[in-house]
């Protein structure tokens, strides 16, 4: 590990978008020759931190260098011509395209003013075999492993001369080869003298390949430590920062008949043989890091997504057709993690939102003929139970806060009264105000005797909500525990493969 000056310092960056505060004056050192992890739960503040880094935003105060001199880079180009370089969780190559081509995108070498192929399948081939990597530099992408992909990536960053690169949640979707070959690049960049910033809520992986830990939580940089003197409990809990409260008291208890019964549900590369019983009244909460395949099982279940075995069985009916049509007449209601893309339909107002999935209820006739007091009825009710604040139902959906919007989604479905509620993310991006009170319509649908799978990346939520708890990684179910019994710590350690 290297003694000499940092290669990066940035010091007392801040950042806020609105009033959301979301760094305060955080400091980061990179060295060469070493592997920087960085960590902390969703929301730390460590991809906006990476992104004042490489260009994508402005700092609202703060300065950084590199190798002691003033960097202050106002664009992602800067970032590059400095050799700061990303490798994103989600890949950016173009698959029609060659390995070569995509390792040379944007600057292809030329002879006589034509691209010269020869050239570049050699300087390409070169790359690949300073990486130590298989792979047919004349292949296309398409082609690859999400692995090889991976580190094509990799060797693109390397054909622009990189001095530091910044590893964002690389293996979610590599198998134990491909990772343990992941490391191995990793570890002779390191060697080279690059310097490396690897962002993972692996615990495992974070002993394993780091030289320092930096650990962040609520836009701060609360420490950073030794890996070889560290350990994960020290780690978790510098990411906590606190002890929760119990979870929320149920006046009725959730009965033992089942409502929901997931059988083997497998998609490859995403979910493996997810099993489960949701009961009738129950809350039971789905916590799992990102990669971990918790949205994609909501979706699998309400059958937007397709799966490759197993079975979903609703009222001891198997669903033989996975549909969200399938899955709406069954009885089940799906808020999505991300309502503007999913949940909403943004030109249209809040009456029309609300009431889209209950069509039936304000129609008549065999030509359903709409009912407009009906569906005014319906939806003032829903505004009124759910606290949106707008002009009235004519507001513009798109013109709500996102609190706001987020209530317009729930209201949607608890205008169709479904049996079972999946709600993926809730409480995201909302204020504090509406998150307790969606928190609050949550226990109170499952009073009623709604059952309800509630996937949340907030431990405290899931924690305060669940009767019952199931942790995801992988893709897998590993572990359940009930709420009363577990604590961030064990959520994290279960999460991550800590234990």
């Amino acid at each position: 590990m290297s003694t000499s000056a940092p290669f990066l310092s940035m010091q007392r960056m801040s950042k806020h978008f609105g009033g959301v505060r979301a760094l305060d004056e955080v400091d980061l050192e990179a060295r060469s020759s070493e592997v920087l992890a960085l960590v902390g739960e969703n929301g730390a503040g460590k991809s906006t931190l990476m992104n004042l880094l490489g260009g994508v935003v402005l700092a609202d105060q703060g300065s950084m260098a590199i190798e002691g001199a003033p960097y202050a880079p106002k664009n992602p180009r800067d970032a590059l011509r400095v050799g700061i370089s990303f490798i994103h969780q989600e890949l950016t190559l173009s698959p029609s395209l060659t390995v070569a081509e995509n390792i040379y995108i944007g600057g292809y070498p030329k002879r006589m003013g034509l691209v010269d192929h020869r050239r570049i399948d050699r300087d390409a081939e070169s790359i690949l075999a300073r990486l130590g990597v298989e792979v047919d530099a004349r292949a296309p992408v398409r082609e690859l492993s999400i692995g090889d992909q991976q580190l094509v990536e990799i060797a693109r960053a390397l054909s622009n001369d990189v001095r530091l690169i910044i590893f964002d949640e690389p293996t979610s979707s590599l198998s134990v080869a491909e990772r343990d070959l992941l490391f191995a690049v990793i570890r002779g960049l390191r060697d080279d003298g690059t310097a490396v910033i690897y962002i993972s809520h692996f615990m495992r992986e974070i002993f394993e390949i780091s030289d320092r830990i930096s650990v962040m939580r609520d836009g701060r940089n609360v420490g950073t430590l030794q890996t070889a003197e560290a350990n994960v409990e020290q780690v978790i809990r510098m990411m906590v920062g606190k002890e929760l409260e119990g979870a929320i008291t149920r006046e009725t208890p959730p009965k033992h008949e089942e409502a929901v019964r997931v059988s083997g549900l497998s998609r490859d590369g995403y979910l493996e043989d997810v099993s489960f019983v949701l009961h009738r009244g129950e809350i039971l909460g789905i916590w799992g890091l990102l990669g971990s395949g918790r949205s994609e099982l909501a979706r699998a279940v309400f059958g937007l997504d397709p799966v490759e075995r197993g079975e979903v069985m609703v009222d001891g009916v198997h669903q033989v057709r996975l549909s969200p049509t399938a899955a709406t007449r069954a009885g089940i209601g799906y808020v999505p993690e991300n309502r503007r893309a999913d949940g909403l339909v943004l030109d249209m107002n809040v009456r029309e939102n609300i009431t889209m999935a209950s069509l039936r209820q304000v129609t008549r006739g065999p030509f359903g003929w709409l009912i407009r007091s009906k569906e005014e009825q319906m939806a003032r009710h829903q505004m009124d139970r759910m606290g949106i604040v707008a002009s009235g139902t004519e507001h513009k959906v798109d013109n709500l806060s996102g609190g706001n919007q987020q209530k317009v989604v729930l209201g949607k479905w608890l205008a169709l009264r479904p049996d079972v509620y999946i709600l993926d993310e809730p409480t995201r991006g909302v204020d504090v105000g509406a998150k307790d009170e969606i928190q609050r319509t949550i226990v109170a649908v499952a009073e009623a005797g709604a059952s309800v799978l509630l996937i949340s990346s907030e431990m405290e939520e899931i924690l305060r909500l669940s009767d019952r708890i199931l942790i995801m990684r992988r893709g897998e179910i590993v572990r359940e525990v009930l709420p009363g019994e577990a604590s961030q710590e064990q959520l994290l350690k279960y999460g991550t493969g800590g234990i």
